[in-house]
């Protein structure tokens, strides 16, 4: 989240000029400061009496509502902030920043499909040669793989197949070969994980999904229990004993099988 803070700075800056009191603006300095050392919890008393003085201060209303997020883990705690996230896209929707962090919210919510909307209008808001325009590309491709809608989540990685650094990126491929098994290609799917591996032959993620590759989509059982057993491997290698077993118990149904 340092773009947050980028931005964040830049917004106290504007509010403190506009605030005849200098403690005010000194608040606002100091929750940013804890803010951007995750001190969440420090950072929501300064904003808090941001608020107070301020109730409709975009940028004082952006920091409380990010640090009440951070702050809380379940789902139905985090509804406030995202009220006044939603608030801020109201009192000021001519700024990309409310868009961004209440899109950002939601997708971090786990509600992808409320985020579409409001990550597409923050886009709106930038120059096409802002580099902040990926970022919020690659969320809404989140939003867009979850919700199904695969010609718009495709539009979005396909270019970046051919644009440095993302086509050195696995998790592009991984993406891409997610998208083709949605798409029932699952031979595109295999092409996608093994390049993935070529630049990290390690990656669990990749390993399991290609194993899965073989298994349900291409009936190849020699290869899914190869790439399942290099997985089980990266698992236990790191520990992770709970994982390393599901494959394990897997590969005694394959054994089955044969």
């Amino acid at each position: 989240m340092r773009q947050f803070f980028l931005i964040l700075v830049c917004g106290s800056i504007l509010f403190l000029l506009s605030c005849d009191r200098t403690d005010l603006g000194k608040e606002m300095s100091m929750g940013v400061a804890e803010a951007h050392q995750g001190h969440y919890e420090q950072a929501l008393v300064h904003a808090t009496s941001c608020v107070a003085f301020a109730p409709d201060n975009v940028d004082a209303l952006l920091l409380k509502s990010f640090c009440q997020f951070m702050v809380e883990t379940k789902p139905e705690r985090r509804r406030q902030p995202l009220m006044t996230l939603l608030k801020c896209t109201h009192l000021a929707p001519e700024r990309f920043e409310p868009w961004y962090f209440y899109g950002w919210a939601l997708v971090e919510n786990g509600q992808l499909r409320d985020a579409i909307e409001p990550l597409r209008q923050a886009i709106k808001l930038l120059s096409p040669t802002d580099a902040r325009c990926l970022e919020i590309k690659l969320l809404l491709e989140r939003c867009y793989t979850a919700n199904n809608l695969i010609n718009e989540a495709l539009g979005i990685l396909q270019p970046l197949q051919g644009r440095l650094p993302y086509r050195n990126w696995p998790e592009l491929y991984n993406e891409l070969g997610l998208l083709a098994i949605k798409r029932q290609t699952p031979n595109s799917a295999e092409r996608l994980f093994q390049r993935g591996l070529q630049l990290d032959p390690h990656n669990e993620v990749l390993l399991l999904n290609l194993a899965i590759t073989y298994d349900l989509y291409l009936n190849n059982i020699s290869e899914a229990r190869r790439y399942y057993q290099y997985c089980m491997a990266a698992k236990f290698a790191r520990h992770d004993i709970e994982g390393s077993r599901n494959i394990q118990n897997r590969l005694r149904q394959l054994a089955i099988r044969r």
